[in-house]
């Protein structure tokens, strides 16, 4: 594959030592690949994952997500950091700007003299120079000053043969993210009937049904109506330690975002199985601490929600726009207004690679869209506006 041959050496310059297929380990087939990064910085991941229909999909995802990674660091690009307080982040915008729409972490200080580490890049419609707090841009952020306002992540974070390309994919990272966030808050999907699916998905359920595992698949309308769902692969016996495994995707091809969502919860599984991801090994270790009843409770609770059939649709029912998927600009274009269509600002794309270099590597800001969950507790206005409706 010519991605394959493509990001190899930039990956192998990047300090990458190995990818392996790590398929074998379970007993599903799903393809899977592991990249191996020894001189990721402090609290990085050094081992990251791809997932396909093919070894040489997952092979690409694993070393492109690796590049990815590298680039995000600090100091890995020419991006150069300051200490601004939040009031001047907020008025650098050329229109009236909320730091509430960066989804700070629950209640978080926001006052407007408050320092945090910025990094100044170009605002997508006035071309104009702008603050954006480093926590959005660089991962992990625990050496800069003044940082726990937003907490670092890695969403939106991207790659692809060109810059459009990833945005592309950052954005509709992002709108997966918010999806995600939002059912967490005011769960609205409905289970997927796993019959008549097209031969692509349907080899895939297979496989894992004759593994001798229970999958289901959950489907929600995304903002501007795109296909987003969560594939759950379940072990009979709910004390193992990878009883459920997760997955989600979200693309203007329903086809594409559901295979997204299956082939990572098959990832997921392996990267519990090879015990390489130091995020896995925290959440296995915060359980330890509750106890076996702890995580056994949590998991009939998954269990109970994600089986749930009181809606049931069919695959062939689900929308899409599929046919905004004919050229990377249309894709782009329909992304940015459906973002827009909710009354939020344009999203920001931040350059992490050197223009020459054949993969582009972009972090895309999408200030509004929500990335709630458990562990980081960011929130943003959409979402304390759910929890006040509750009130």
């Amino acid at each position: 594959m010519q991605t394959i041959e493509i990001a190899q050496p930039i990956a192998r310059r990047l300090g990458v030592s190995r990818v392996v297929d790590v398929t074998w380990l379970d007993r599903i087939g799903i393809p899977v690949a592991a990249s191996i990064r020894p001189t990721a910085a402090r609290s990085h991941l050094c081992v990251n994952a791809g997932k396909g229909l093919s070894l040489q999909e997952a092979i690409a995802g694993a070393l492109l997500e690796s590049i990815e990674f590298a680039f995000a660091e600090p100091g890995a690009s020419l991006l150069q950091h300051d200490v601004i307080a939040l009031g001047d982040i907020a008025a650098s915008f050329p229109q009236p700007f909320d730091i509430r729409l960066f989804c700070p972490k629950w209640q978080a200080d926001l006052n407007p003299e408050k320092q945090t580490a910025a990094i100044q890049v170009r605002h997508p419609d006035s071309e104009e120079m702008i603050w954006v707090p480093a926590e959005l841009i660089w991962m992990p952020t625990h050496d800069l000053p003044y940082t726990g306002t937003f907490g670092g992540s890695t969403s939106g974070l991207a790659s692809g043969n060109s810059i459009l390309e990833a945005s592309v994919h950052g954005l509709a990272e992002l709108i997966e993210r918010d999806t995600t966030a939002l059912n967490c808050i005011r769960p609205s999907s409905q289970l997927v009937s796993l019959k008549d699916l097209p031969d692509h998905l349907e080899m895939l359920v297979d496989l894992i049904i004759q593994a001798d595992l229970e999958i289901f698949v959950r489907y929600t309308s995304a903002l501007g109506g795109l296909p987003y769902f969560e594939a759950y692969i379940l072990e009979p016996n709910l004390t193992s330690p990878i009883a459920i495994a997760a997955g989600y995707g979200l693309h203007l091809n329903k086809s594409i975002a559901m295979t997204r969502a299956i082939t990572e919860a098959a990832q997921a599984r392996l990267s519990h199985i090879h015990g390489g991801r130091d995020d896995i090994v925290r959440r296995h270790e915060m359980f330890m601490a509750s106890g076996p009843s702890a995580e056994l409770a949590a998991n009939e609770g998954l269990r109970a929600r994600i089986s749930h059939n009181d809606c049931v649709i069919d695959f062939g029912r689900i929308a899409d726009q599929e046919q905004c998927c004919v050229d990377l600009a249309t894709a782009w274009t329909t992304l940015n207004k459906i973002v827009k269509s909710e009354g939020l600002p344009s999203p920001i794309v931040v350059t992490l690679t050197p223009e020459h270099l054949p993969i582009q590597v972009v972090r895309v800001i999408a200030p509004g869209l929500e990335q709630f969950d458990p562990e980081s507790r960011r929130v943003g206005p959409r979402i304390l506006h759910e929890i006040k409706a509750r009130d």
